[in-house]
């Protein structure tokens, strides 16, 4: 643990602190100018330090003290798993990124994780000038949104799969791959549908960051404050219905050495909707390799949120009744995806409503996990000639006074 002088010091640390390619050297010498600010005698004493590792430099009077605790940072950066952007094929990347644009836009433009497989993934280069030895690499890897799982219930069902670390009366989880703790600051979710509300605004504390020439994370004077519902601050776990390390799913591809953070929604929650995507954001802690990621935060982790018989979209075009019809048909983005709908009333949608689209012979019969997201709701499935037979807009909402 850090003393509250030393975090001081390090919110107020203005300077451009030397990225290279050792590691080590790095965060030595980012200790070494922190300590100098309080005096040379200090910055002399730190000889070596790495992630995990706490020293305090001793004196004539106080003798010093190193301890060590291993911290797995590199699961966070180095591990892949599934993929929510597809296959690295940048242009299907880019597509997909690009139906999100709106999305990510709303959070100034965040970019997801760059996950290093290998050396390959990093290309040295040098600037030229006197300042050359500052900045060595940047990061090619391909961007990664790490999948996240979930599960719904129907009313009086159990879990398919169950964690003993689920609070009573939950309805719902959704589930992250993740790495220990200690070595982000701060993991917060977000989802559409909260940029989506009238009175949501990116405050001028939780700026989104340029990292992407920096080996470690930037400093900056933001520490604390991130976009949405923080569920981890300062490395420790922040909310009630948040369990880690949860159960593995049975029968599924493993995730080792990721553990899953299962964020548990409860009967009375209104958070997520149906049909928007959801993202959970990491900001790493200042004295950890961040392997040159675009963003600081950046996009860890995320998903599609729906369910098998229900979801929502995005009016995107109003097209208005010809020959015998009686009302609107609409073009709408669902899970990033052209559909066109008819609506089941005559209700009418302006663009940028987003609204709930059910299954026209709905029929619940089981639970909804992430695995059975419907694969036909794409551009080839309807026209505006002719709109989808087995979904339509429905004028219900999701929650009570939503």
């Amino acid at each position: 643990m850090m003393s509250g002088d030393l975090i001081k010091l390090i919110e107020r640390a203005k300077s451009y602190i030397p990225s290279g390619a050792s590691f080590t050297g790095d965060l030595s010498e980012r200790v070494r100018q922190l300590y100098s600010m309080v005096g040379e005698d200090l910055a002399k004493g730190v000889i070596q330090i790495e992630p995990g590792d706490y020293i305090r430099v001793g004196s004539e009077v106080s003798p010093g003290i190193s301890l060590a605790a291993p911290i797995g940072y590199d699961v966070w950066y180095l591990h892949p798993t599934e993929n929510a952007l597809g296959s690295e094929d940048e242009e299907r990347t880019d597509e997909i990124l690009e139906r999100m644009d709106d999305f990510l836009s709303c959070l100034q433009d965040i970019k997801p994780l760059k996950t290093v497989r290998s050396l390959a993934d990093l290309e040295y280069f040098a600037w030229p000038g006197w300042y050359s030895f500052w900045n060595y690499w940047e990061n090619n890897a391909p961007y990664m949104i790490k999948v996240m799982r979930y599960e719904s219930i129907l009313k009086g069902r159990s879990f398919k799969y169950y964690s003993q670390g689920m609070p009573v009366d939950s309805v719902g989880y959704l589930a992250f791959p993740i790495g220990q703790l200690g070595v982000m600051e701060i993991v917060s979710m977000i989802g559409e549908s909260v940029t989506e509300a009238d009175d949501f605004e990116v405050d001028s504390e939780d700026v989104i960051i340029d990292s992407s020439q920096g080996m470690m994370a930037p400093m900056d004077n933001h520490r604390g404050h991130c976009i949405g519902s923080h569920l981890i601050e300062n490395g420790y776990l922040v909310q009630d219905n948040v369990e880690l390390m949860a159960e593995d799913f049975e029968g599924q591809e493993l995730v080792e050495p990721h553990r899953w953070l299962r964020y548990w929604i409860q009967s009375e929650d209104t958070f997520p909707v149906p049909g928007e995507f959801v993202v959970l954001l990491a900001k790493p802690e200042l004295f950890h390799v961040i392997w040159y990621q675009a963003t600081y935060p950046f996009l860890y982790s995320g998903q599609y949120w729906e369910n098998e018989y229900y979801t929502s979209g995005i009016v995107k075009e109003i097209i208005e009744p010809h020959d015998e019809e009686l009302t609107n048909n609409y073009k709408v983005w669902v899970r990033g995806y052209e559909m066109y709908l008819r609506s089941s009333d005559f209700l009418e949608y302006e663009e940028g409503d987003r609204v709930a689209i059910v299954k026209s012979a709905l029929g619940l019969s089981k639970n909804m996990d992430w695995t059975q997201i419907d694969g036909v709701k794409n551009n080839e499935s309807s026209s505006a000639e002719s709109p989808d037979d087995d979904w339509v807009i429905a004028p219900i909402s999701f929650y009570e006074g939503g």
